[in-house]
């Protein structure tokens, strides 16, 4: 079946510049364009999610990426800062043919990346959809602010939040903050804010403030962009990972807004998970993957939501897409652990092992190896990776998540189950457990009544 005439896809842009701190540029104008172009009804464009797995590849077969895509059109495109200018070329080709469709090459201020990202936007969409209509050339020259530094700023946020680390975590909040000095009306920062402040609670970030700190600060920075955008879905998401403050109303209204974007509903999904509607859940990223099928992270959480009901072959089958898409998708120790409920423990040591390689060796990949390693009688290894991991008195410091509910089942396993369980109530408190409890790796834990209290709270209804 061929592809909607619509439908494109627009590629991570390459740096060309030799130092690599403007990799953040050509990402951030990508990820701009995308939703820009996404904001145009008539067209069909496919999420960053999709595309990453794409960046830093030559793209010299365009129908075989075309084709995984499931798009008519290709958008590729190389980034050169200069001193004081910014130098942007883009082509547009047929996925099908790689004929070139159009191409340009834009010399702008590098002081204002918005304004040549609106002009880039514009000429695509006329070329894909025809004529613009007046209310779709209003949409694509909105700015999310009118300060230029202010979302250079920005830019440099997210790229440093995608990392998903300590040391960028630090560096992610403090490009927000300039941003929203820069622009105290700039939304999407405080909402960038908010989701940076919370991922350093949430994961344990030494950002050098205290949890209660960190806690306050993202409930300020999401109310402040929910005042200035009260359907700000990174806001919504922020409070949603807060706890109790599941707005489903205000997530209602965001999704029938855009209801044709993946990644918010892939959102809207994680947030009904968190407030505990898992058949709301389930359609909300149902939907997601009927939007954009090429999604790892929306088909691990289908992986998940499958093991907390407790039909583990189609988790299985989830896991296995997700990693099919993306081999560096972290799912590997979620699959590790349905290998072992399965019986299949050589596979469930395979996964372990990738989950290991692609982790670094630490947090979730350490905590899926110790957990397979316990649960395959080679305890001596185990404990000796979860003293590593936890400490020698195993009240070290706490892995967060997936990680932390590998490590609680290890140890049950283990017959430690006061270190269990006091691991498993530790704060801050975390739902994975919840998610996870049906497999049989936490049966030693199940009949205690401090595990019973935490799963009943964190199980998905």
């Amino acid at each position: 079946m061929s592809p909607p005439a619509n439908s494109l896809a627009v590629l991570y842009f390459d740096n060309l510049s030799s130092d690599s701190a403007f990799a953040y540029l050509a990402d951030g104008l990508t990820e701009e364009l995308i939703a820009k172009l996404g904001d145009v009804p008539r067209l069909r464009v496919r999420s960053s999610f999709s595309v990453r797995r794409y960046r830093g590849m030559p793209t010299a077969d365009p129908a075989a990426v075309g084709g995984a895509l499931r798009v008519a059109f290709l958008v590729t495109g190389s980034v050169r800062p200069g001193r004081d200018r910014l130098r942007i070329a883009v082509e547009l080709v047929r996925a099908g043919t790689g004929a070139r469709v159009w191409g340009r090459v834009f010399e702008r201020p590098s002081a204002d990346p918005l304004g040549v990202t609106a002009e880039i936007a514009r000429a695509i969409a006329a070329e894909v959809a025809g004529t613009l209509l007046p209310a779709e050339r209003a949409v694509l020259a909105r700015r999310p602010t009118p300060h230029p530094q202010a979302y250079d700023h920005l830019l440099r946020g997210n790229y440093y939040l995608a990392q998903r680390s300590a040391r960028a975590g630090v560096r992610a909040i403090e490009e927000y903050q300039e941003a929203v000095q820069g622009d105290p009306t700039f939304g999407a920062a405080f909402g960038r804010l908010a989701l940076a402040y919370e991922f350093a609670r949430k994961y344990i970030w030494d950002v050098g403030l205290p949890p209660d700190t960190l806690e306050a600060r993202a409930r300020y920075a999401a109310r402040r962009a929910r005042q200035l955008d009260s359907l700000n879905t990174d806001a919504l998401l922020a409070l949603s990972l807060l706890g109790g403050e599941f707005e489903r109303a205000a997530w209602d209204r965001a999704v029938a807004r855009d209801s044709d974007n993946a990644e918010l509903q892939h959102l809207y999904g994680i947030g009904l998970v968190i407030s505990g509607d898992r058949t709301g859940a389930l359609a909300a990223l149902r939907r997601a993957i009927e939007i954009d099928p090429d999604r790892p992270i929306t088909l691990g959480w289908l992986s998940i939501l499958a093991v907390a009901d407790g039909r583990f072959g189609e988790a299985l089958r989830w896991a296995d897409s997700a990693l099919t898409l993306n081999p560096t998708y972290p799912g590997y120790a979620h699959r590790a652990a349905i290998d072992l409920q399965l019986g299949h423990t050589m596979n469930a040591r395979a996964d372990a092992t990738a989950s290991m390689n692609v982790s670094g060796g630490s947090g979730i990949g350490a905590a899926s190896m110790a957990l397979v390693e316990v649960a395959t009688a080679d305890t001596a290894r185990g404990r000796s990776r979860l003293q590593q991991l936890l400490g020698a008195d195993l009240h070290g410091p706490l892995p967060t998540d997936e990680a932390r509910a590998y490590a609680v089942a290890a140890l049950g396993l283990l017959g430690d189950t006061a270190a269990a369980l006091d691991l498993l109530e530790r704060p801050p408190a975390d739902r994975f457990v919840g998610l996870l409890a049906s497999l049989s790796v936490f049966d030693p834990l199940r009949s205690h009544v401090r595990f019973q209290r935490v799963v009943e709270w964190a199980r998905p209804q």
